[in-house]
This record gives C-alpha cells, structure tokens and sequence, in this order.
C-alpha cells in the first residue's frame, strides 16, 4: 500500500482577505434582498392594505362606549 501525501495550498493574507470580503459581500446582498421582500409583501398584505386606507383605527369598539 503506497501513502500518497496531499499537498495543502496556503494562503497569503491578501487572498484569505479577499475572500472573507467576498462572504461579507454576499451576507449583505442577502439581507438587501430580504429587505426588499419584506418592504414589498408588506405592502401588499392584508394588514398593509387596511393600513393603507386608514382602517388601523380602535374600530367599532370604541362607537359602543
């Protein structure tokens, strides 16, 4: 049986930063994206709607008191 020995590749600081800016740049793209889903379902959903027109009032409970 012959042991064959794998080579690690090393990297230099600029290469390592480079890639930890390419993760972080992602990450922030992400949660752009996910802001943006959620400003726009916002909008558009029930509770969104109603808001929109006003209707966030106390509602017909309060005309019984």
């Amino acid at each position: 049986m012959r042991w064959e020995h794998k080579q690690r590749k090393i990297q230099t600081p600029l290469q390592a930063c480079i890639t930890l800016s390419n993760y972080i740049f992602i990450i922030i793209i992400i949660i752009i994206i996910i802001i943006i889903i959620i400003i726009i379902v916002g909008r558009h959903s029930s509770v969104g709607i109603a808001t929109h027109y006003g209707l966030n009032g106390p509602g017909i409970e309060s005309r019984w008191k």
